[in-house]
């Protein structure tokens, strides 16, 4: 069974986390609300009350009482100050003692009784004895617990009104606490509907939020796997630049590192299968290369034994015993040949082959080359036009292997020329002075065009079923295209109408 997203545990977790929070919150402070609201109200209380002191000036009454008659006129315009000077909340009322007689000044009849009841409630509630009430040398708060206003407590503040030694006048402010419990009701009553705002407020916050993050986590997830069924073309959409940012650009570097590994393993895999499949070609053509060169071989050394048994019996005299002679002789030259290509072609391979490399005339050895192959051309009814405007170019070369080229390349002209067709060998000087030019065309059939780049391999050959017509052992190319390559030629082959062009590039030996 499938478990719950990141994004629903993000939410859940998220939103009863802040729910209880905010219902601790608000718990905490509907339970301290009262007594905090008590503490600022008895704080006010006592500003109020010290202000009204520094501000009317209690500190100048002659005997520190307004029992004298100097101060008689400072009580008249206290008294009148009083009812508006505090705020209507608070009453304010000032107590005089003389022994067990309390007499009070208060705006009102109504504060005159309640100034004294309070400060009667005071001494009760702390015990002290008839004689006076004591000297006051500081603000004392007290909450009576038997005198209520419209049935609610209150909050009294007792405070001597001079600091003179034996000042028995005191200023007492009361306050009502009904204020306070009605605003605790009231908090009481909305504090429900504050929890459920904030809960649907917490709950669209934290989906958004549970969105925000996890919803580039689930596109980081979906890229890692496609990456797992090794689809390294899968990237990362994430751009934030945060810490999800960067593993998203760390898993796109590296999504494109395997990406770019897997393709060049593919790469790898096709050309080993390639390689493997040429090796297997090459293979065939060596078995095919072997049967090719039996039948070569076996020939001439049929044809030798033949004929060298009819001169050791005296078959022929006279002029018929020079013939035998003669082809016993051109079959070993024959033989000769074949030994000759395998031997070059074996240090070819093997790094052996050694060039020696001096300034000779090329056009003479195509000239040379041309004359000794006229007897062939003539039998095959076969005419070859050399073209040598610049025959006096002195190439850097070997001159011996680059006979055997041009050798193996009009010997192949010649073999693949239909009777009557022709051959044109040319030498051109290119235009950068630099090197000279071989072409040897002949006209004929064309070589298949996913064949030209496969002629130069050893043993391979075009048109397998005439192998026989037109002789050879199929790497005679091969050991032209080693040479040539030793010597940094340029060469190649293309099809031309109708025929195929060889050619061959040597370097200008230095004047």
């Amino acid at each position: 069974m499938r478990g719950r997203s990141i994004s629903t545990k993000l939410f859940l977790m998220t939103s009863a986390f802040m729910i209880g929070l905010i219902t601790l919150m608000m718990f905490l402070q509907l339970q301290s609300f009262e007594s905090y609201y008590k503490s600022q109200k008895i704080s006010m209380l006592k500003s109020k009350v010290d202000g009204l002191k520094m501000a009317n000036g209690f500190d100048n009454m002659k005997n520190g009482s307004f029992s004298v008659p100097e101060n008689k006129d400072l009580l008249n315009r206290l008294l009148k100050e009083m009812s508006f000077q505090l705020d209507q909340n608070i009453m304010t009322a000032i107590v005089q003692t003389d022994g067990e007689v309390f007499q009070s000044f208060a705006p009102n009849e109504k504060l005159h009784v309640l100034a004294e009841d309070v400060l009667k409630s005071f001494l009760k509630e702390n015990k002290w004895k008839s004689g006076g009430l004591p000297s006051f040398e500081k603000t004392i708060v007290y909450e009576p617990s038997t005198i209520r206003i419209n049935d609610s407590g209150i909050i009294s503040v007792i405070s001597p009104l001079s600091s003179m030694p034996g000042s028995q006048d005191i200023l007492i402010a009361v306050t009502s606490l009904q204020p306070v419990g009605e605003a605790a009701g009231v908090i009481r009553d909305l504090y429900p509907y504050f929890l459920a705002l904030a809960v649907v407020v917490i709950l669209l916050l934290t989906f958004l939020y549970s969105r925000m993050i996890s919803k580039p986590l689930v596109r980081l997830n979906a890229v890692a796997a496609r990456m797992a069924e090794l689809d390294f073309s899968a990237r990362s959409t994430v751009k934030s630049r945060d810490e999800i940012g960067n593993l998203g650009r760390t898993l796109n570097f590296l999504a494109q590192n395997l990406d770019e590994t897997l393709h060049q393993l593919h790469a790898a895999n096709r050309k080993l299968t390639a390689d493997i499949e040429k090796e297997r070609q090459i293979e065939q053509m060596r078995k095919e290369f072997v049967v090719g060169v039996s039948h070569e071989l076996k020939t001439p050394i049929s044809l030798i034994s033949g004929y060298a048994e009819g001169l050791k019996e005296n078959i022929v005299s006279g002029e018929r015993r020079g013939e035998y002679a003669d082809v016993i002789m051109e079959e070993a030259g024959r033989m000769s040949a074949i030994v000759s290509d395998l031997l070059d072609l074996s240090q070819l391979e093997s790094a052996k082959y050694k060039l020696d490399i001096v300034p000779f005339p090329l056009g003479e050895t195509l000239k040379s080359v041309a004359g000794k192959m006229s007897i062939e051309m003539e039998k095959r009814g076969v005419r070859c036009e050399l073209q040598l405007p610049d025959e006096d170019a002195a190439v850097a070369g070997d001159r011996l292997r680059i006979e055997q080229v041009a050798a193996n390349l009009l010997g192949n002209a010649v073999k693949h020329t239909p009777p009557g067709g022709n051959i044109r060998v040319s030498l051109t000087l290119a235009p950068s002075q630099s090197e000279v030019r071989v072409d040897i065309f002949n006209e004929g059939d064309q070589i298949p065009e996913d064949e030209l780049e496969s002629i130069w391999d050893a043993f391979y050959k075009v048109e397998k079923s005439r192998i026989r017509e037109a002789g050879g052992t199929g790497i005679g190319l091969t050991i032209v295209s080693g040479i040539l390559l030793l010597h940094r030629s340029r060469f190649g082959v293309s099809n031309r109408p109708n025929g195929v062009n060889f050619y061959f590039t040597l370097p200008l030996a230095a004047a």
